[in-house]
C-alpha cells in the first residue's frame, strides 16, 4: 500500500543540498531521480544523515528547455545505498506551491496534467 500523499514524478534536474555538520555548511551535488508536491528522490555520491535539516536549491530543464531554479527547505528522511550510490529522499518542509517556488511549482503541474 502507497501511502504517500502525492504523486511522484520523474523530473530532470539537479540539486544541491546545503546543511551543517559540526560547524561546517556542507555542500551535496545531487541528480533528482523524482519529485512530489512534498519531497524529492535524489542520488548523491555521499551519504547524509537521516535527519538532516537541508536547504535545497533544484535546477531543472522546464517544458519549454531553459534551465530553472527553484529553493526550499526540508529534512532527510531516507538514505539508502544503491552500489557505490546514495538514493537520498528528502521531505520538504513544506508542499511546493506557486508562491515560493513558482517555476517548479507550474512545471510540475505540467508533469502531472501530462499523465492524467
Amino acid at each position: 500500500m502507497n501511502k504517500r500523499r502525492h504523486k511522484r514524478v520523474p523530473i530532470s534536474a539537479t540539486a544541491t543540498l546545503r546543511f551543517k555538520e559540526g560547524n561546517e555548511t556542507q555542500s551535496v551535488q545531487t541528480m533528482a531521480a523524482s519529485i512530489a508536491l512534498g519531497g524529492i528522490g535524489v542520488y548523491s555520491d555521499n551519504p547524509v544523515e537521516i535527519e538532516t535539516d537541508v536547504s535545497i536549491t533544484i535546477d531543472f530543464i522546464s517544458s519549454d528547455g531553459m534551465i530553472k531554479s527553484s529553493s526550499t527547505e526540508g529534512r532527510v528522511v531516507y538514505d539508502k545505498t544503491i552500489g557505490t550510490m546514495h538514493f537520498i529522499g528528502i521531505q520538504f518542509d513544506e508542499e511546493l506551491n506557486a508562491e515560493n517556488q513558482p517555476a517548479l511549482y507550474e512545471h510540475l503541474q505540467k508533469i502531472l496534467s501530462w499523465n492524467q
